[in-house]
């Protein structure tokens, strides 16, 4: 009998021991209870339009990241702002372009230029046309553009990958001289400027890419990395149309023949 009154009182004091804390008041002066004191913060926060930009919070982290990666395919046509002016190339034809002899297409969409020995580069490029008209082309309208390159030797070789051309104060993109890769801009002056930016490997493939924010900036990456720029540069607004998208241009120094191979060509500016 005994032990039966220590279960019962047991069990009531685990009832009693039970409690909904969330239903709590916070205090004996504040009846708003844990639960109503919670949902209140959440709200607070959610309106917050500043949460999580602080350093190392996660927004911050989102924003200040080059790529926002996100799964393929998952950004809909219907959210892109289809603002800027591009053109994609495809090697895989010669005829829109003005070339040398020296210049091929090779395998699958490769240019292939070929120089025997010293003499003029090998060129080629392609008029804006009509472009120019419809979308007038200056460093006001930050232009950008990709490609990828291989070149077959290292040692007595020259070469230009550009938009515009080297003679018109207007190019701007990659120089190629011997085992370095600059990049390299023409002012209005036609002053050529260069920033060393890789150390080149025969026969290995670099993506390039070049970017003007203006007023005064110019970046260069390879293999989606920055590898280097120009800050503080006086870029020429009065340059407004584009005479060629692309210029190339390459040269064996010797008496050697050199190669460069190139792949795919991707600009575009704002309207």
């Amino acid at each position: 009998m005994k032990k039966t009154i220590y279960l019962i009182l047991l069990f009531i004091f685990l009832i009693m021991a039970i409690q909904n804390w969330g239903a709590l008041q916070k205090s004996a002066d504040d009846d708003e209870t844990i639960e109503q004191a919670i949902d209140r913060l959440i709200a607070v926060h959610e309106g917050d339009s500043t949460a999580h930009l602080g350093d190392g919070e996660s927004l911050q982290a989102h924003k200040n990241e080059d790529v926002i990666d996100h799964p393929a395919f998952s950004v809909l046509d219907d959210k892109m702002a289809f603002d800027r002016n591009s053109v994609d190339l495809e090697m895989n034809s010669l005829t829109p372009f003005n070339a040398t002899g020296g210049i091929e297409i090779n395998g699958i969409k490769t240019w292939y230029i070929y120089s025997s020995s010293s003499s003029s580069p090998q060129n080629l490029w392609g008029a804006v046309g009509d472009l120019a008209q419809s979308s007038e082309f200056a460093f006001s309208k930050n232009p950008r553009f990709l490609t990828s390159i291989a070149v077959s030797a290292i040692t007595y070789t020259q070469g230009y990958i550009l938009v515009g051309e080297t003679d018109e104060g207007n190019g701007f993109g990659f120089k190629i001289l011997n085992n370095k890769l600059y990049g390299v801009y023409f002012d209005s002056d036609n002053v050529e400027h260069t920033v060393e930016i890789q150390t080149l490997i025969a026969n290995t493939v670099y993506k390039l890419e070049a970017r003007v924010t203006y007023p005064s900036t110019i970046e260069f990456f390879v293999n989606n990395g920055l590898a280097g720029s120009f800050s503080s540069v006086d870029l020429d607004i009065t340059m407004t149309v584009i005479p060629s998208i692309p210029w190339v241009d390459f040269k064996s120094t010797t008496g050697s023949s050199r190669s460069l191979y190139l792949r795919g060509f991707y600009w575009e500016a704002d309207f």
